[in-house]
Parts: C-alpha cells; structure tokens; sequence
C-alpha cells in the first residue's frame, strides 16, 4: 500500500478526500506526493516519489481517472528502475491501492514546488513536449536534497540495483 499525499489545492479540484492519518507506505520507495500543475492549455499533476524524487507528470483530467492514470505512470516509472524484478515488483504492487492523505514532509513539498517551476520552464522553452519527456527530464534533474544528487540513482540505490547503470541512464538521457 502507498499513500499519495496531495496539496489541499489538488485534493479540491480533483474530488479526493484524504485520509486524516494518512499511514505511511510500507513500499520501500515510501510516499508520493502531488500537486497541480497548470500549463495551459493543459490541467497537469506533478507527483514525486518521497524517498527518490523519482518524477512523474500526468493530466488532471478526466477526474474519476486520476488515480487509476498515477497507479499506471508510476508502475511505468518504477518499471524504468534498474533494480532487481523482485523489488520493482514489490513496489509496483503496492500501487494497487494508494490511499490519500495529506501532506507532511516539507522538504519534499519544497523539491515538488521546485519541479514544478522547472517544468513550467520547460513547458515554456518546449510547448509541445509530451509529459512523460517532461517528466523524464525532471527525472535527470539532479536535487540537492538527495545525497547522490539524481532521482534514478537514489531510487535505484533504494531498490538494490546497479547504481553504475543509473548513471550510465542518466549521461544516456541528456
């Protein structure tokens, strides 16, 4: 089970009732967190994975889809991980219900905040760029809140794997 911890802002344009405890995940990855995204035309989400600032970028719309589209472009995220099957399926399957709840880390609120002006610059420089190239270049985006500096390795350092493969990931994308 992983929660998804939405900004109240979120939680009211997309109908979702967070769950006032909102229990951490028992995934390694740990939480997601989200937050809207408006880039006109387009309704976007920016969610991050609490532990890897692992990115992912997805529509708003239609709302009774949200969480079903998140629960898909996560396990396809996670999928890209260079880890161990058995870990990356462990994660993908505690996507199948992610509860709500609400936010509590602000240093990861702090990061989401900062992803989200650096995709707009993107949206901005590149107007037609699809969300999941979006999302993968914000994934290549080293943070100076992790220790190892680049989501994918962090994520992957999580999960067991190779982190020499991570990087190799990383010079790869760019």
């Amino acid at each position: 089970m992983i929660t998804l911890r939405c900004t109240a802002r979120l939680q009211r344009l997309l109908g979702l009732t967070a769950d006032p405890v909102g229990a951490p995940s028992d995934a390694r990855l740990g939480d997601w967190y989200a937050t809207f995204l408006t880039a006109r035309p387009r309704h976007l989400a920016i969610c991050v994975n609490e532990r890897s600032l692992l990115t992912i970028i997805l529509p708003t719309a239609p709302r009774p889809g949200f969480l079903l589209r998140f629960q898909a472009a996560a396990a396809t995220r996670i999928a890209q991980i260079p880890a161990p099957l058995a870990a990356v399926g462990a994660e993908t399957a505690a996507l199948a219900a992610p509860q709500i709840g609400p936010t509590r880390n602000r240093s990861v609120l702090g990061s989401l905040n900062n992803l989200r002006y650096l995709a707009l610059h993107h949206l901005a420089r590149e107007p037609h760029i699809s969300v999941d190239e979006l999302a993968e270049a914000l994934c290549n985006t080293p943070m100076l809140s992790l220790a190892c500096a680049f989501p994918w390795e962090q994520a992957t350092i999580i999960l067991g794997g190779d982190v020499p493969a991570a990087r190799q990931r990383v010079l790869d994308a760019t």
